[in-house]
């Protein structure tokens, strides 16, 4: 459930505005993490000069393992690519054997892949 609200929040901060039609707040997103996840219906497809400009800003993470249960590799795999052809930036990353629940090696491939995108004060030498 928590991918569904990133990705959801993703897709609404490209189009201004909610699925409903309200407009999305002044904020700006740099980046969306999701875990085993995706967001099933969205129909907010980023059409549009300033849509695409703001997809292509938003940095996305998906990291899924081939082996859940719960949700399928395979929707996945749509998804992130549904997400680059509406003009997203999306890093998809495939973890073998893993099911619907997250790894330690996962949470370091998120913080290598954060690192570069946040300033993050380091204590004891360590990120």
């Amino acid at each position: 459930m928590g991918a569904a609200v990133a990705l959801y929040s993703a897709q609404c901060f490209a189009m201004g505005r909610f699925a409903n039609g309200l407009p999305y707040p002044p904020i700006t997103l740099d980046f969306v993490i999701g875990f085993s996840g995706w967001l099933p219906f969205s129909g907010m497809e980023s059409s549009g000069t300033t849509a695409r400009r703001r997809a292509a800003h938003l940095k996305i993470l998906l990291l899924h393992g081939d082996d859940d249960p719960q949700v399928p590799y395979e929707t996945s795999i749509w998804y992130a690519e549904f997400l680059r052809t509406s003009g997203f930036s999306v890093d998809f990353r495939t973890f073998n054997r893993l099911q619907h629940f997250w790894t330690y090696r996962e949470m370091d491939y998120v913080k290598q892949w954060l690192r570069p995108r946040i300033a993050v004060p380091r204590r004891h030498g360590r990120l």
